[in-house]
């Protein structure tokens, strides 16, 4: 009686750590996991963060990502509205005014136990009339430190709205920001809508 007692025990604990594993990057990264389709190049559903290593760079495969970055609504400020595309989670969603400026508080946070240096890699997907400046562009990070970056999005009065496809659900850009550390570029994306 005790050994079917244990060897059920030990089939439900292998279930429940098997479950725990396969749901952490759901829980732990909600929403920014969500399918990515491309129909002629535009985008359709959420997009999905790049975790890509460097050619040429030696990184550290025992920890994939020394770092992560995720934009910080509550300190981002002067956009007509922000929100996230699934309510409660998933790609923020920022509303700008043409000829108008806004600033988005970028957080990032070293998942390593050395210290790292930081920097930008790249912003991708501004489109014509849209620019945005990190600041600051390189930085260091101590180990399991966070630093708050602030990107200045501005975009001219002359900006051209892109056409709305109905397969997309929102009327607006997808922009990332990558950054590079130890090996790795890692991108972060958000929705840039133009008003």
């Amino acid at each position: 009686m005790g050994l079917k007692r244990r060897l059920t025990f030990s089939s439900t604990a292998a279930i429940a750590l098997g479950l725990v594993i396969m749901l952490a990057p759901t829980l732990l990264f909600s929403g920014q996991f969500e399918q990515l389709e491309s129909r002629n190049g535009k985008l359709i559903g959420e997009p999905i963060p790049m975790f890509t290593p460097v050619p040429g760079e030696s990184a550290d495969q025992s920890f994939p990502t020394p770092f992560m970055s995720e934009f910080n609504l509550d300190s981002s400020y002067g956009f007509e509205k922000i929100y996230l595309l699934r309510q409660s989670y998933g790609t923020p969603v920022f509303v700008l005014k043409r000829g108008e400026s806004a600033t988005i508080a970028v957080l990032v946070s070293s998942l390593s136990d050395n210290t790292i240096q930081v920097s930008l890699e790249r912003i991708d997907g501004l489109p014509i009339g849209v620019s945005a400046n990190l600041e600051p562009k390189s930085f260091t990070l101590q180990p399991f430190g966070q630093r708050e970056l602030k990107m200045k999005v501005s975009i001219s009065p002359t900006a051209l709205n892109q056409p709305h496809h109905q397969s997309r659900p929102i009327n607006g850009e997808f922009i990332q920001l990558v950054l590079r550390s130890d090996g790795f570029n890692i991108g972060t994306g958000f929705i840039l809508e133009i008003t």
